[in-house]
């Protein structure tokens, strides 16, 4: 029977440590170094303070008296097997690792990986290898937390990916939403390549029609930039409009790449921290560019006019004395103009994808309300993030955000729906919960109203933190039997099958916890 890695040290060292007053610690401060207790990043001057603040050097030579001078790797041949499966691969994501280490029986689920490489490196094993975030930058303590999963890679392996990487960031600034098929010339497995992508905390990952297509949202892309004319003119547009007139434009350019459709795009706009959407219409949270005279003038042509056929714009435009070549390739491929085919390709109707914005500001129609105040509560949250990064003064940011997500949710109510099981409560009976763990949230899911529902205290909240009850393709889940008690399952049972409102499904599946 296997024994686990932390069994086989302890037994090691009760063994090999000389009786003494300091035995005992001794073999506790090697433990904890080599990630046998508390410390999700274990260091020299961590380990000391948590044993009674010993001095980081008193630390190191306890370290080094106590298991890396009279410790080898024949002595721990559990240990030197981990290594030897390790070694055998350069790239590991730590979720499959961690999975290696239970599989084998040598740790339990809540494994410390970095413990294990310390302990390894302490003998010299595996020592090429070191932790990596999506961006194939140094992991550091500060930010493991941050992290839902990270690379444990080799010398050789940080090479290939940064070089992979930077290739996976060219391809969407071409065409907007990048095809993960256009990465299989890259000398990484696709499979891989996609799973580091996913990693990368600006990166925007999506499937439509059976295409999966990324992008990187700490650089622009062509959808952005079009993006900045199109709200230069229009205060917001109507979410499905406007990605099928990006898509219109995009399919006019030249490129031996394929381009997304409006599906892709439409996802990506409810996904997108350039956008704040409502239920149907956009804003733009990016900075705005100018148009061209020529632009400037199709749309005041068609601002006064409305829809126009071909013949009626061009006819105006070439008054005005713009060559036809130029009319034609602007008004084919320019996401300010919406064109309907319906009628034929020789009675295309041109029109603006939106309402120009007034000079001033009006109040919006009651039917935008709700677009409208998530806008509001969206950019108080993007001015928490603003001030710096929202993992500064943890505690602090944690409960402004938790604050603003309360007001959006109960704010000027009595009562609200619980997300799960849709009764009514009163807003005292219910919880600002997060869809999935605020640790487990990006920059963007945290600073996103969409990322919290509400749920009742009378169960609802409860079994789906405990993971008893959970939303997957728009209905609650449950699994009575993981419950013990009678009238937990029961409970259970009753919730399943629910259709969840699509009030709390914006943002996507992404955002709820599995």
């Amino acid at each position: 029977m296997t024994v686990t890695l932390e069994e086989e040290l302890l037994t090691h060292l009760d063994s090999a440590i000389p009786e003494g007053e300091t035995k005992t610690r001794n073999i506790d401060v090697v433990a904890f170094f080599n990630g046998f207790g508390s410390s999700t990043w274990p260091t020299l001057e961590e380990t000391g303070q948590h044993f009674g603040g010993i001095t980081r050097e008193r630390t190191r030579q306890i370290i080094a008296a106590n298991y890396r001078d009279c410790v080898g790797a024949e002595d721990l041949p559990e240990l030197r097997a981990c290594a030897e499966r390790i070694s055998a691969f350069g790239i590991w994501f730590a979720s499959d690792l961690a999975k290696l280490l239970v599989d084998e029986g040598w740790a339990d689920e809540d494994a410390n990986i970095l413990g294990v490489l310390n302990m390894m490196q302490g003998l010299g094993l595996c020592t090429e290898y070191g932790l990596y975030d999506g961006r194939i930058t140094s992991l550091t303590r500060s930010k493991l937390d941050e992290v839902e999963d990270y690379l444990i890679l080799d010398g050789e392996s940080v090479k290939l990916l940064k070089a992979a990487v930077k290739e996976t960031r060219r391809i969407p600034g071409l065409v907007g939403l990048a095809d993960v098929a256009h990465l299989s010339q890259i000398d990484v497995e696709l499979k891989t390549l996609l799973a580091v992508i996913r990693l990368h905390p600006e990166a925007w990952v999506g499937e439509s029609g059976g295409i999966t297509r990324y992008c990187f949202e700490d650089r622009e892309n062509v959808l952005v930039n079009m993006s900045e004319k199109v709200f230069s003119v229009f205060d917001k547009v109507e979410i499905s409009r406007l990605a099928a007139t990006l898509a219109n434009a995009l399919r006019r350019r030249s490129t031996n790449l394929s381009y997304p459709d409006q599906a892709a795009i439409e996802q990506y706009i409810r996904g997108s921290k350039f956008f704040q959407c409502g239920k149907r219409m956009a804003r733009f949270e990016g900075e705005t560019t100018e148009l061209t005279d020529i632009e400037t003038d199709i749309v005041d042509f068609l601002d006064e006019n409305g829809p126009s056929d071909f013949v009626t714009v061009r006819a105006h435009l070439v008054s005005l004395g713009y060559g036809i070549p130029l009319f034609t390739k602007t008004i084919g491929a320019n996401a300010l103009v919406n064109v309907d085919r319906s009628a034929g390709r020789k009675q295309f109707v041109y029109s603006l994808v939106g309402r120009p914005r007034p000079l001033e500001r009006q109040p919006v129609d009651d039917a935008l309300t709700d677009d409208d105040r998530y806008s509001r509560f969206a950019a108080r949250l993007q001015r928490i993030g603003a001030i710096g990064s929202t993992d500064a003064d943890v505690q602090s940011t944690h409960r402004r955000e938790q604050s603003i997500l309360s007001k959006y949710l109960f704010e000027g109510r009595k009562t609200h729906l619980c997300a799960i099981c849709g009764e009514e409560h009163d807003v005292a009976s219910l919880v600002t919960a997060h869809k999935k763990k605020r640790s487990l949230c990006n920059e963007r899911e945290r600073l996103d109203p969409h990322i919290v529902m509400p749920l009742c205290v009378f169960g609802c909240d409860h079994l789906y933190e405990r993971g008893l009850l959970q939303i997957f393709g728009g209905r609650v889940t449950g699994d009575a039997s993981k419950a013990t008690g009678a009238a937990t399952k029961a409970f259970i049972d009753r919730i399943a099958g629910k259709c969840v409102s699509k009030e709390w499904l914006q943002g996507g599946d992404s955002y709820f916890q599995r």
